[in-house]
């Protein structure tokens, strides 16, 4: 699983153009839980700016990834073939070293966008 995503401004930057392409529809450009199809949805879209403030700082990353993987359900993302995503964050079938690489590669550079968007707890 994911330890801790490099961060460098590459590592943020690719991780947008996935979190746009794959997240931003339901979490909003923002990851504030605002995304354009966000009000017809059965459960809202979390804000994904405040993910330490509810799962701990530093940032659990490996826990964080494997709602991204499918390994651990989401409620509000269904079966992990049905998100916009589909099978871009979790891969199915025969397992290939060189397929897991590239998935995780995509987790990581999301993850680490998603730390760097992180809110500041209020005091």
């Amino acid at each position: 699983m994911a330890g801790a995503p490099a961060r460098g401004e590459d590592d943020v930057a690719q991780g947008r153009k996935y979190y746009v392409r794959y997240c931003s529809s339901c979490h909003g450009l923002a990851a504030d839980g605002k995304g354009p199809i966000a009000p017809i949805l059965k459960v809202s879209p979390s804000d994904l700016r405040r993910l330490a403030q509810r799962h701990g700082s530093p940032l659990p990353l490996d826990k964080i990834a494997r709602f991204m993987d499918g390994s651990r359900p989401v409620t509000g993302h269904g079966n992990s073939d049905t998100p916009v995503w589909g099978k871009r964050f979790h891969e199915t079938g025969p397992d290939t070293v060189d397929r897991q690489k590239a998935m995780r590669a995509r987790v990581d550079a999301v993850l680490a966008y998603l730390a760097s968007l992180q809110l500041k707890p209020k005091r």
